[in-house]
């Protein structure tokens, strides 16, 4: 015969407000705890929490490298475009030329642009 399981849990129930409940939920969402039971549980008990920090100018560091990789990626795909235009045989070399000029300095100002984003970073970082 089976002896009976021995799961006795006790369930303990509180009220807050709901500006209460807010900033309790806000300050688990800071945690590695998967849950506000868990989170209330090791505060109760006084376990340790492991508090997750942001780094905010690492967060704006991988916002502007991200968009300095979209900018790079478009400068190579005009590059690529314009080298794909070059004439074939009966095309004039000249309206190549104009078109290749304009995509050229479409180029330069995409890297520009990343220039300007790596020293906005650089900046921020180094303070």
């Amino acid at each position: 015969m089976q002896e009976p399981a021995n799961n006795h849990f006790r369930t303990v129930y509180f009220k807050v407000d709901p500006d209460c409940y807010r900033r309790l939920k806000e300050q688990c969402s800071k945690t590695t705890c998967r849950s506000l039971a868990e989170y209330l549980r090791k505060l109760v008990l006084l376990e340790p929490l492991t508090i997750n920090h942001r780094d905010a100018s690492l967060d704006e560091l991988v916002n502007e490298l991200s968009l300095t990789r979209r900018h790079l990626a478009d400068a190579v795909e005009a590059f690529q475009l314009s080298a794909q235009k070059i004439p074939a045989a009966g095309q004039p070399l000249t309206q190549w030329l104009k078109e290749h000029e304009s995509d050229r300095a479409r180029v330069a100002r995409l890297i520009e642009q990343i220039y300007e984003h790596c020293k906005k970073t650089a900046y921020v970082w180094l303070q």
